[in-house]
């Protein structure tokens, strides 16, 4: 007779199908450490707190790297000109014979 088995994801152990209830769920809340203390690349000072960390972006003008907001990268990107483009192609388009 064969039995079929759930890996819990959890302790990894094998259970049979028929017993597996889910993972455990807790009901406690998840405190997320501090950082670890780095040397700022930009001033050299020691940066000892995630308070300390934000504050240091924020007076120095500095964005993490994959923490960007998208509106703040939009007015980074430069419009194209499209117009001015057909424009130009036109013109050499011309200068070249073709029209």
């Amino acid at each position: 007779m064969r039995q079929r088995y759930i890996q819990d994801p959890i302790s990894h152990k094998l259970i049979p199908a028929d017993e597996w209830r889910g993972p455990s769920v807790s009901q406690s809340a998840y405190v997320v450490p501090d950082i670890s203390p780095y040397q700022s690349m930009q001033t050299g000072e020691m940066i000892t707190s995630r308070s300390k960390h934000r504050e240091h972006l924020r007076q120095h003008g500095l964005i993490e790297i994959g923490n960007e907001v998208k509106a703040h990268m939009a007015t980074q990107t430069p419009k194209i000109d499209r117009e001015g483009i057909r424009r130009d192609l036109v013109e050499s388009m011309k200068r070249e014979g073709y029209l």
